[in-house]
């Protein structure tokens, strides 16, 4: 292994540029001189496949419209609860089964009027809150029957009665009934209730509709492949984060794959050589421009000066697999670096000119990967992911103490993979996973949702621009014009228009 004091880190400067505009995408010309084989692209595959690098995998294709990017949402429910005969809930769960009218008792939830009470209840529950405008039900009665439908929302309790009527006075199969809304609540549950003693009714499904407050649907600026592991391979490990300097170029820490450079249209610039066995996990600019990466294959941190070389080498006692993460401190520029095992939990703080080790903030949560990202408010204040946390913890940069846990109601049923903050305080919440399949949560400086953007697959079905894939970092403008995700393969970036 290199020693510190001959440990070097070099940048190779493009020669030549090669831009390639086409549908706002531009492409920079790869810095290997050996040709990479063209990744295929998502519509070239049958609809039975699902593209992952370039092998291809058969998946069983969603029957819910799951990647609409709009506010706009049409739900089903996913789960239910009756008072009827027991285990037929399941026949409320989804889109309608038109087919099935001929014996709907067989195929759709239903009770007996000679044995069941004199009220039926079914309780249907949706993936995630909207802003409801209509509520469809499909069913079928062996007579008039009335019928009562309420709305409400499961963690605040508040309901609202939707409808109360007489029902039933056709024979079709299946009859529509739709009730529209306008109430400024939100909505993730619906309780239909009827007098089962006037008739049976057949329910098939209930779809809720609405608007998802928040989201936008925001054009991809720009979608640029990137090198990358192969995924099915066993030793292939995923890339790092990502930072911007003050021009907004943007530094891309590529795990094994080395460190590139873009400018803000997504042109490759610089691409700094490492050496073959370091894992560059992490990278950060200071207020002067000067980025600083991490290195947990060789355990330290390192800033490049203007010429790509060596700067400030460190790093003392970090454990296997560390740091992985780096923040600098926006008023005293030193340098934050998580470091965390099975066995110990905490941010190394250490000089930015002599490199030395200043003091540990030692984190409550201890575990391999238990935290993700790690960033700067304008003010000094430090955030972090815990993942034993359902919201965003906001740290005392001196001490360690969480000054608040922030977005706790929104970020609870979610996945967070990094995150990321403007100079407004506004915090973009990177997500792997969510209800209503957003990739990207914006919290106001006190927590509070403001914007969503961005969709999810988890099995490559609609992989395409604004459709992300287990993406894995995030990194945002000072002013929150541009915002970037990197995913394995590609690197995406969005503008926000004024």
């Amino acid at each position: 292994m290199p020693t510190k004091k001959n440990f070097f880190y070099l940048v190779f400067l493009l020669t030549t540029l090669s831009f390639v505009v086409s549908c706002s995408l531009f492409s920079a010309k790869s810095t290997s001189s050996a040709t990479q084989p063209a990744l295929p692209s998502p519509t070239e595959a049958s609809q039975s496949q699902v593209v992952i690098g370039n092998v291809f995998q058969p998946t069983v294709l969603p029957t819910t419209d799951v990647l609409i990017q709009s506010e706009n949402r049409r739900l089903w429910a996913v789960s239910a609860v009756t008072d009827s005969d027991p285990g037929n809930e399941e026949f409320l769960l989804g889109s309608p089964d038109e087919m099935f009218c001929e014996s709907p008792e067989v195929f759709w939830s239903y009770t007996d009027v000679e044995n069941s009470p004199t009220e039926i209840t079914f309780s249907l529950s949706y993936a995630y809150a909207i802003k409801p405008s209509e509520i469809n039900l499909y069913f079928t009665t062996t007579g008039s029957t009335t019928l009562r439908v309420e709305v409400l929302q499961a963690s605040s309790g508040l309901g609202y009665l939707a409808y109360e009527d007489k029902i039933g006075d056709s024979s079709s199969c299946p009859q529509v009934l739709s009730i529209p809304l306008d109430i400024d609540q939100m909505v993730d549950t619906i309780i239909v209730a009827f007098n089962n003693q006037e008739a049976s009714l057949y329910l098939d499904a209930v779809e809720l509709a609405g608007t998802l407050p928040g989201y936008e649907s925001l054009p991809v600026f720009w979608r640029v492949p990137v090198v990358s592991d192969d995924p099915t391979k066993a030793d292939s490990r995923y890339p790092g984060g990502m930072a911007l300097d003050g021009l907004n170029n943007l530094y891309l820490a590529n795990g094994q794959n080395g460190l590139l450079r873009y400018d803000v249209e997504g042109n490759l610039l610089q691409s700094y050589t490492v050496p073959m066995e370091s894992y560059i996990s992490d990278i950060a600019v200071d207020e002067t421009g000067k980025p600083v990466l991490t290195d947990s294959t060789y355990q330290w941190f390192v800033s490049l000066g203007p010429n790509g070389m060596q700067d400030v080498v460190g790093g003392e006692d970090f454990s296997w697999d560390n740091p992985r993460e780096i923040a600098i401190h926006p008023l005293d520029g030193t340098y934050f670096l998580m470091d965390e095992s099975e066995e110990v939990a905490r941010i190394r703080v250490y000089n930015p000119l002599t490199a030395e080790w200043i003091r540990d903030i030692p984190l409550e949560t201890v575990g391999y990967f238990a935290h993700r990202g790690l960033a700067f408010d304008q003010q000094g204040a430090l955030y972090t992911i815990d993942q034993s946390q359902p919201g965003i913890l906001k740290l005392d940069a001196s001490s360690g103490e969480v000054i608040d846990i922030l977005g706790f109601t929104d970020l609870a049923p979610t996945g967070r993979s990094d995150l990321a903050l403007d100079s407004s305080g506004n915090i973009y919440v990177l997500l792997n996973n969510s209800p209503d399949n957003s990739a990207v949560y914006v919290l106001d400086p006190q927590g509070n949702l403001l914007k969503r953007f961005g969709q999810l697959t988890y099995d490559g079905w609609g992989w395409e621009e604004g459709t992300f894939l287990f993406p894995i970092s995030i990194a945002v403008s000072a002013d929150g014009q541009f915002v970037f995700i990197r995913e394995n393969e590609f690197l995406t970036a969005y503008q926000w228009m004024p």
